[in-house]
């Protein structure tokens, strides 16, 4: 076990400004290790519990008049910031010293002193806090990051087992800070365990493994690449593509935290699809009038026009984003995100292991019609109009991929979508184009 005080903390003067992940960033003066928070789930997740011996319950009225004391474990996972962080980065910890260099030999490396300087968690499900004794309950969601009062620095100690790593201890100090939003209007409640005077949480990490240099097929943010990159397992020294990206617990002893982490992950490259269009058997096609897509309804077209139901054959069109790789020879008519956590996922055995990504997915899909639709007039006068149909690329969509891994290489997934596509109608004989975004109009439509 490690013990919090073989060092003496000491202060870190930190200028963190332009943070960036992946390739593209420069080499920090200071060493980082980039973290997130895995989820995992009900019976195996990272938590945080109110009513410990470290963490007191959330005080009678503290929500509102009448709210009852909360106390009880939270589920909780990381949340990856947005740009300048262009990763899975949930937690970010700077050090003041890499404990080795490369070419050290085996053997106890110097203590190096640690600090959380980023962290950004929420909690899996919203909290039910009740009021005047259960007589009344709500639902507010949480989040966790950083107290305005910083803590006092952690530590680390590593010992090198082999020429490309080993294993290493330490405690992650933390004053978290947690903000609460109550679903029904957006209230906001906000509670610092610094400005509270509360004592800092003290997280131990024990027997974690750690490595000089990364496997690139893993993917790994790694700015420390070659001299210390922490989460990664080489079960074979000397062998690289034996490394496994591996879960370090980093647990309060008394309960009132703990956090699965892994390292982080780059942003992975969308999956791209061509779609089998409608003239072949089980192609491409969308129906107006069936299920939860209604008939395009009368004078949608021009005054006087009928409403319009029926099947029409697609064929992918290319996207309108650029695409990634501008020597790609097809048309990629549709785009679906890569999951974070799949080199951590590959390293999993076999019989199946069911994977579950998270729900919230950006997807672009850009179909148009094989043939142009018929629409009709009173009179019998008819109308040709060419159908396009898209997800616009900034819109969040509900995505479901579930993985079953059945051998070494591989296995099968299923996949759920639910989206409101948006249709642009161009008109043949003069170009006049219509536009229906069904998002807000129509229910979602599901695809499997």
């Amino acid at each position: 076990m490690f013990n919090a005080r073989f060092l003496t903390a000491c202060t870190l003067i930190l200028c963190l400004a332009g943070w960036l992940c992946g390739a593209d960033r420069a080499r920090a003066q200071i060493p980082e290790d980039f973290f997130t928070a895995h989820p995992g789930d009900e019976l195996d997740c990272s938590t945080f519990t109110f009513g410990t011996p470290a963490v007191p319950p959330i005080p009678s009225d503290f929500f509102e008049p009448g709210s009852d004391p909360f106390e009880g474990q939270i589920c909780i996972q990381g949340a990856p910031w947005s740009s300048p962080f262009p990763c899975d980065t949930s937690l970010l910890i700077l050090r003041d010293a890499d404990p080795f260099d490369r070419f050290d030999p085996p053997g106890v490396g110097a203590p190096v002193n640690i600090e959380i300087v980023e962290l950004m968690l929420t909690g899996q499900e919203p909290i039910t806090v009740t009021y005047f004794g259960g007589a009344v309950s709500e639902q507010w969601d949480l989040e966790i990051d950083l107290s305005a009062i910083p803590a006092p620095p952690g530590a680390l100690i590593a010992t090198k087992t082999h020429e490309n790593g080993g294993v290493y201890d330490s405690f992650l100090v933390i004053s978290p800070r947690f903000t609460f939003t109550r679903e029904s209007d957006g209230a906001v409640r906000t509670l610092d365990s610094g400005l509270e005077g509360w004592t800092p949480l003290e997280l131990m990490v024990n027997g974690a493994p750690w490595v000089h240099e990364s496997e690139p097929s893993l993917e790994i943010v790694a700015p420390g690449e070659g001299l210390f990159v922490p989460g990664i397992e080489q079960a074979v020294p000397g062998d690289p593509a034996s490394q496994c990206p591996v879960h370090t617990m980093a647990a309060e002893p008394g309960g009132a935290m703990s956090l699965r982490l892994l390292p982080s992950q780059e942003a992975p490259v969308p999956d791209g699809f061509k779609v089998l269009d409608g003239e072949q058997p089980d192609g491409t096609s969308i129906t107006f009038g069936a299920g939860d897509n209604p008939p395009l309804p009368p004078d949608f077209f021009g005054p006087g026009s009928d409403p319009f139901s029926g099947s029409l054959p697609l064929e992918g069109k290319p996207p309108l984003l650029p695409k990634p790789d501008p020597d790609e020879p097809d048309p990629i008519s549709a785009r679906i995100p890569e999951n974070f956590g799949f080199g951590e996922w590959k390293c999993r055995p076999v019989p199946p292991i069911r994977h579950e990504p998270s729900d919230r997915d950006t997807i672009e899909i850009c179909f148009g019609s094989m043939a142009p639709i018929a629409v009709t007039y009173p009179g019998k006068s008819i109308e040709l109009w060419d159908v396009r149909m898209e997800l616009p690329h900034t819109a969040l969509r509900l995505v479901r991929r579930v993985f079953t891994k059945t051998h070494a290489n591989g296995g099968t997934y299923t996949m759920e979508v639910t989206c409101n596509p948006v249709y642009t109608f161009t008109r043949i004989s003069d170009s006049t184009e219509l536009t229906l975004d069904t998002n807000g109009l129509y229910p979602p439509l599901f695809y499997t």
